[in-house]
């Protein structure tokens, strides 16, 4: 946290203009994370402490002591800059700079209470921006308390290098699901290597089978916010094992990535999937839940992301709890009266419920979710809710 001079006199109702806290991130959920755990937990907010050319991250600011006036509106905007490397002239212009950004603006509590700024720009280091140490600061501008505060933050920025490799799979599954709580996208491609492919299983005609495997939506939102990795994918394409392509293959498809002269060397089942991928790829917050892998889908998507809508769309699967005992009243009648797609939706409710509950115990960010949409979301059915509330009330 970086404290500064604060200058005014004090009026409107406060004492002294907003402190403040400045946060280097490339995390993902960064409104999520802070008001989907109001009121019951608190925002995991992780510090980035390395960035690369082109990669995109923000500065995450949260006010506190910011005055009100007589209407009880707050003003309060702030500049920010990039300076650096390390070693260049104080005077010398800042590589980046943005000012009169929103901060806090109209109604403010009367309370002591931390806000997140309103306005954060996102911010990218050119190719060609010089490597080394840079310092980002901001400059508070309290208009109603004439006041002035400031915070600084470091950040390095280096060369893109190969991530470091996983021990196994199961390593790198590990790494896969806590990867939202510290970013670390240049190990996504090591990952995407190390991932043992999905056995296909046997299956009734009935029970969908996925158009990708369970696992491609992780990459796939690694992906779409680092944008500066895909050469790096690419290039992959004529190192990795067959099994290893079909998945970066996948990836590459849903985001409809062109392989240009690529597409020469791939055989016809790699090319096949990838056209799979890229005209019929599933989408995890809208489609359907036609099966339990799509909830498997959904929960990669939120590992790369910690975003509050894909476990929005999993509580949604809890609707199926009316379809319970249908595998059972299937049995009793040694199957010649069955209804396939009340049993398919019991399958999808049972693995919502379990995985749910599992990673809310595991997952901190998920129980804190849980909790806010238990709580204050109205665009969750009432009979949700209670059955979410439950989970949390039981001894």
């Amino acid at each position: 946290m970086g404290a500064g001079e604060d200058s005014g006199d004090g009026s409107a109702g406060s004492t002294s203009g907003a402190e403040l806290l400045v946060i280097p991130t490339i995390q993902q959920n960064v409104q999520d994370n802070w008001e989907r755990t109001l009121g019951v937990g608190r925002p995991l907010f992780h510090a980035a402490e390395l960035v690369r050319p082109g990669q995109r991250f923000e500065l995450v600011v949260i006010l506190a002591r910011y005055a009100r006036d007589a209407s009880g509106d707050a003003r309060v905007e702030y500049d920010l800059e990039l300076r650096g490397p390390d070693g260049v002239a104080e005077d010398a212009a800042p590589v980046m700079a943005r000012r009169g950004l929103t901060a806090l603006v109209g109604p403010a509590p009367a309370q002591l209470q931390l806000m997140l700024a309103v306005e954060r720009p996102e911010l990218v280091f050119d190719a060609d921006a010089p490597h080394g140490r840079y310092t980002a600061r901001v400059v508070v501008h309290d208009r109603v308390a004439g006041a002035r505060r400031v915070g600084e933050a470091t950040l390095e920025l280096a060369s893109l290098a190969e991530g470091a490799p996983f021990e196994s799979c199961a390593s790198a599954g590990q790494w896969l699901s806590s990867y939202y709580l510290a970013p670390d996208p240049a190990r996504a491609i090591t990952a995407l290597a190390s991932l043992e492919g999905e056995p296909e299983g046997e299956r009734d005609a009935w029970w969908p089978a996925p158009v990708i495997s369970r696992v491609t939506p992780f990459f796939v939102e690694v992906l779409r916010a680092n944008p500066y990795l895909i050469p790096t994918a690419l290039d992959g394409l004529a190192r990795g094992e067959p099994g290893q392509r079909l998945r970066a293959l996948e990836v590459l498809g849903v985001l409809d990535i062109p392989l240009g002269e690529r597409a020469s060397t791939l055989s016809g089942e790699e090319l096949a999937r990838y056209r799979s991928a890229r005209d019929g790829a599933p989408d995890p917050l809208r489609d359907e839940l036609a099966a339990p892998e799509h909830l498997d889908m959904l929960w990669a998507a939120f590992f790369a992301t910690g975003r509050y809508a894909y476990i929005r769309r999993l509580v949604d699967a809890l609707r199926f709890r009316v379809d319970l005992g249908a595998s059972r009243r299937a049995r009793r009648w040694l199957f010649r009266r069955r209804d396939d797609a009340a049993i398919l939706r019991e399958a999808i409710y049972r693995a919502a419920e379990w995985s749910l509950t599992v990673n809310a115990r595991d997952h901190e960010l998920v129980a804190f979710y849980l909790l806010h949409l238990a709580r204050y979301d109205d665009t969750v059915p009432g009979e949700l809710r209670s059955l979410v509330a439950s989970w949390f009330s039981e001894p």
